[in-house]
């Protein structure tokens, strides 16, 4: 399937860079989940699952209870163990923004803006060890119930559910979390086809309004978290309009606001 506005990226890249740009995106996305730690200790599911079911695990290099599968991949979404919520299946990538945060509280205060269907949220819950509050907000009343089933299966008892726009939190709410996720609703342009997610094409009305949106979203993070606290933005496109855009706009009206880069 062809990856729409793929050329467009071609101005904005050496060549070499556009050239392995092409080339990860031709990759085959190899599946992956994420241990439940607050059910099973990760060395524990390391000594039994792989066995069991015939996997070969690779470790997810920046995710201690991350793996990428090879081998009967089609076992992960059957086993009594992702039934049960043993383990969540999550692309390595969406792991990520979970683990940009440094936790420094005991009991942190913690907000998911948009966190249906709850990838993130569980990982967030794993990394507090379930203690403190997390807030799951998803503004679509429809997404609520998936939601709920993903953190009910993950074992939480820290959290609560939500569903308010997401853009009203910093002026209800202000200087009020410790942490707050953001991941933001966007195109997903450009990505790799997946089983979930198909490519397809994306108008420049389509960005530029969605834009707009992350906007006001990140701002209202930006104005719910404490001084002193932390932010993570996360998309699931390459559009700059949707990521490096939106961060100008914040560093425009908040040029106190300090941003952290992630080495490759």
């Amino acid at each position: 399937m062809p990856h729409y506005d793929l050329d467009r990226y071609q101005p904005l890249l050496s060549a070499d860079a556009f050239a392995r740009l092409q080339a990860a995106i031709a990759r085959p996305l190899p599946p992956a989940l994420r241990v439940n730690t607050l059910r099973i200790d990760v060395t524990a599911a390391r000594a039994s699952w792989p066995i069991e079911y015939g996997w070969h695990v690779q470790d997810v290099p920046f995710c201690q209870s991350g793996w990428q599968i090879s081998g009967n991949e089609a076992a992960l979404s059957r086993t009594i163990e992702h039934r049960t919520g043993f383990y969540y299946i999550q692309d390595a990538a969406s792991m990520l923004p979970a683990e940009m945060f440094t936790f420094d509280r005991e009991f942190p205060l913690i907000l998911d803006m948009a966190a249906s269907p709850g990838g993130k949220t569980t990982h967030l819950i794993s990394q507090m060890a379930d203690r403190g509050v997390m807030i799951a907000n998803d503004s679509s009343s429809g997404r609520i119930a998936g939601l709920r089933s993903n953190l009910q299966s993950w074992g939480t008892l820290s959290s609560a559910l939500t569903s308010y726009p997401g853009e009203r939190f910093g002026e209800w709410w202000p200087d009020t979390f410790d942490y707050v996720l953001l991941d933001a609703p966007c195109s997903g342009e450009s990505l790799r086809t997946a089983e979930r997610r198909k490519t397809r094409f994306v108008s420049a009305k389509e960005r530029l309004q969605l834009q707009q949106r992350q906007i006001k979203l990140l701002r209202s993070a930006f104005q719910a978290v404490k001084p002193g606290g932390q932010v993570v933005y996360a998309t699931c496109t390459l559009a700059p309009e949707e990521d490096e855009a939106v961060i100008d706009a914040l560093l425009r009206a908040y040029p106190q606001a300090q941003i952290e880069s992630v080495a490759d």
